[in-house]
């Protein structure tokens, strides 16, 4: 057993290597970096540095930056072995029904498509994906202790993961509602009394909970519960729909999703037909793949990255194909190519296109900030301000919550004031992009940046970047005073 385990998971490592001190894999995940950096040098979170994320994410990426280095290969590292150990319960869960061999099969599935819905690095999913799973590990194993006592110990266990979980991604609010219910219900069936039920009700709410609570305690001590409450509450009411890009996911979806949905039903559905204990446990995998669903759907505004948990336990379901090995062989290996063929997997040549890329933008920003003179991401790699080591002029570093329109009204601040007053700090380098990222801009800050790029600032080079091109301009000694507009191409790169 520990020879198909061991070499499944050196061949995960290699696939996810190919990634490691990459600085432009991911703009959310390099934000993350930079907010953990920027955390070991006093900053606090939604004080200091803005986002809705939870605080524990960025405690996490806090932690990698300790490891030293540029923190791109330590965070991809981590990234890597917390998808290793997920791979691992994936592969000790679907052991129940397939051979050590056959069970390597939908583990390697789950890696391969966490890739499409930007799982190759250490977005949230990464994280919440390895407590689920050890969740619904532990939720099996208390199925085969039979007792409610017991059951019940290991779901305040799996309450205590769910807990961590909310405070790295909030949509796993679902997640955990089906785990306290699926541990509850066990220990029903197995003959815990009603009172005994009751109490253990109440005390997986208090225990999920708890990190949060203790979270919130912090920031009302340290009097910050308002940046608290604004940024992680507040804002998600205030925050605009995000319409186009949820017909662009939804689509997304359809299309790529859709050979790992067909091979997860066919694969539920191949695990009930041997009756018994598979069929009630592919009713559990039924259920855990509606929670990470409903995960998915539950903010309205959908991103590629929310689909993970989803794709995780599909991956899992499609091991019901797998029974007969020389037909499963053939279902893995056509499930496993469709996403290289499909071309929504970075190859080894893109992920080094990108490498160059983003060392051309530092070597063109560089010279130009540092300590004191502020490099500004209008739009672009976050990551730049950790590459050029150059300050931040702005509490709203993630490029988004200055320039996409449905967040203007969602910071806590006036977005064009804010704008006005980065702009006024003089900085020494500003990045920004064409064709623009979000699917619809700020204009009041879109039109502030033109006039302080025609004023102050003369493009100095422009990159290839992940299909964008990527302009950094430089601040000129003086303003222009030649009244001249910028021209048609500096103009789309300034939109």
């Amino acid at each position: 057993m520990a020879l198909p385990l061991a070499l499944m998971l050196a061949a995960i490592l290699a696939f996810r290597a190919i990634h490691f001190g990459n600085p432009g894999l991911s703009y959310d995940e390099n934000f993350y970096l930079l907010a953990g950096d920027r955390m070991l040098h006093g900053a606090v979170p939604y004080v200091d540095i803005w986002d809705r994320k939870p605080v524990l994410l960025f405690a996490i990426y806090a932690g990698i930056r300790m490891l030293g280095g540029e923190g791109f290969t330590e965070y991809l590292f981590v990234s890597a072995l917390c998808v290793m150990a997920t791979a691992a319960f994936l592969w000790a869960i679907a052991r129940r029904w397939l051979d050590p061999w056959s069970a390597v099969l939908p583990a390697l599935a789950f890696v391969v498509w966490q890739e499409p819905f930007d799982g190759g690095g250490g977005q949230t999913g990464t994280f919440t994906n390895l407590l689920a799973a050890a969740s619904f590990w532990l939720l099996l194993r208390a199925r085969d202790l039979g007792a409610a006592r017991g059951t019940l110990r290991v779901g305040a266990l799996v309450m205590v993961l769910m807990g961590l979980a909310l405070q790295i991604k909030y949509t796993v609010v679902p997640l955990g509602a089906f785990y306290g219910c699926a541990f509850l219900w066990l220990a029903w069936r197995q003959g815990g009394g009603h009172k005994t039920l009751v109490l253990a009700f109440a005390a997986y709410i208090l225990i999920a909970l708890a990190p949060t609570a203790l979270v919130v305690a912090w920031y009302w001590q340290a009097g910050h519960l308002d940046a608290f409450v604004q940024a992680n509450v507040t804002s998600l009411f205030l925050r605009g729909s995000l319409a186009g890009g949820r017909v662009f996911v939804v689509r997304y979806i359809a299309v790529i999703g859709l050979p790992l949905v067909i091979c997860g039903a066919l694969g539920l559905m191949r695990i009930a037909r041997d009756g018994g204990e598979n069929r009630a446990l592919s009713a559990w995998i039924a259920l855990w793949s509606a929670a990470a669903f409903a995960s998915f759907a539950m903010i309205g505004n959908f991103y590629l990255a929310y689909f993970q948990p989803v794709a995780m336990a599909l991956a899992l379901a499609c091991g019901g194909t797998l029974r007969d090995k020389r037909l499963g062989l053939i279902v893995f290996a056509l499930l496993a190519a469709y996403p290289f063929k499909a071309a929504v997997i970075r190859t080894p040549a893109e992920d080094a296109e990108t490498r160059h890329a983003m060392a051309q933008l530092t070597q063109a920003a560089a010279p130009h900030v540092d300590a004191a003179r502020c490099l500004y991401v209008y739009d672009g790699p976050v990551s730049l301000y950790m590459t050029t080591h150059a300050c931040v002029p702005t509490r709203f570093a993630f490029p988004d919550h200055l320039s996409n329109s449905i967040e203007q009204h969602a910071l806590g601040v006036d977005a064009g004031a804010e704008m006005s007053r980065v702009l006024a700090s003089r900085p020494g380098a500003i990045v920004t992009a064409w064709p623009p990222l979000p699917p619809g801009l700020n204009q009041t800050n879109a039109k502030l940046l033109r006039a302080a790029l025609a004023r102050d600032y003369r493009r100095t080079a422009t990159v290839d970047f992940n299909k964008r091109q990527i302009s950094v301009w430089e601040r000129l000694p003086a303003p222009r005073t030649d009244g001249q507009p910028l021209d048609r191409q500096d103009a789309l790169l300034a939109s």
